[in-house]
């Protein structure tokens, strides 16, 4: 498909992502994260790896995957697998330490990408440094602004700002007016769920996706959401905003994953892979969905596990398509 046809193929994506979400948000939101998720992340790493990370420096892995590997231990040790080990008191306090600074080391590892987009060539321990000095700073001047930023930073701000970032540069360069319709649609849809109505008493809220939203860290982002809208003590109004909040999230990670499929013709992502790659990426999604299938809190702790690595590793090309998307629209002498 050419670069129109894609565009009119992420409109018609839109619109069915946000009928799913709006019919079926938790089942939908279940099968979006455990089975389409992992093709993504698997595919979207592959990639990452082929394009160098969109980095000059290739010492930049280093960091980040300790990184990823220190976030993803509270939530590995959370899963029956390791019950045992919990019950050490080292352990249980080594994770509760992890747990508690998971954020700002999120926050840091963007921090440390975006300085080496912004900064060409430069040393990845002087990035670092400075990331640590703005982090320390942060922590004591604004620290609820720093772990809600890291709250949202591997969740909604990566399914959903940053897929905007990816979609308005694409269009700056096109000028497709079916990828601005595309960008439109992608913008109203927080407004539109927040204006359709809906019976909440309509909707059973299983527990796999209790266990599921507790694990990504959804339940407080809908808490947040419902204290912040909800005047007075209003159960009605509060049930209500919790679905919607679940709706969008719903919607926002499944679009996410379909836009990512849709693009194989766009940049590539398929092409100048070898078939062992293929079948090592087949046989590793088969894995992942099959543990989800037998024990979903195990499979989750996986899941999220590669979930945030690969979160990790787009960070550069998320800052890369911030900053390329602002240059497009200032104005050449």
């Amino acid at each position: 498909m050419n670069a129109r046809q894609v565009d009119g193929l992420n409109v018609a994506l839109i619109l069915a992502s946000m009928a799913l979400a709006l019919t079926i948000p938790f089942e939908l939101f279940v099968f979006s994260y455990a089975v389409l998720g992992p093709l993504h992340y698997l595919t979207e790493i592959n990639w990452l790896k082929n394009k160098s990370y969109f980095l000059d420096n290739p010492n930049w892995i280093r960091p980040i995957s300790v990184m990823a590997v220190l976030i993803s231990i509270p939530v590995i040790l959370s899963s029956p697998l390791f019950s045992n080990w919990v019950s050490h008191p080292w352990v249980y306090h080594g994770a509760n330490t992890l747990s508690k600074y998971s954020k700002p080391l999120l926050v840091l590892a963007f921090f440390t990408a975006a300085g080496l987009i912004l900064k060409k060539r430069a040393d990845t321990s002087t990035i670092l440094a400075i990331g640590l000095v703005v982090l320390f700073l942060a922590m004591k001047l604004v620290p609820s602004y720093l772990l809600l930023l890291g709250a949202f930073l591997p969740t909604m701000i990566h399914v959903y700002i940053f897929t905007l970032f990816f979609m308005a540069f694409g269009y700056l360069k096109s000028k497709n007016k079916v990828g601005l319709l595309s960008i439109l649609l992608l913008l109203a849809s927080p407004f539109f769920i927040v204006l359709v109505p809906i019976d909440p008493n309509s909707f059973a809220f299983s527990t796999d996706v209790q266990q599921l939203f507790q694990t990504i860290g959804f339940e407080g982002f809908s808490n947040r959401l419902a204290q912040l809208f909800s005047t007075g003590d209003n159960p009605e109004l509060m049930k209500i905003i919790l679905l919607k909040a679940q709706i969008f999230i719903s919607f926002a990670y499944t679009y996410h994953y379909l836009n990512w499929f849709s693009k194989t013709t766009v940049i590539g992502w398929n092409k100048n892979t070898s078939g062992w790659i293929n079948i090592a990426i087949g046989f590793l999604w088969v894995g992942f969905v099959s543990l989800y299938i037998l024990n979903n809190k195990l499979g989750l702790a996986f899941l999220f596990t590669l979930s945030l690595f690969h979160v990790l590793l787009e960070f550069p090309l998320n800052a890369r398509s911030i900053k390329d998307t602002f240059l497009a629209l200032v104005p050449k002498k």
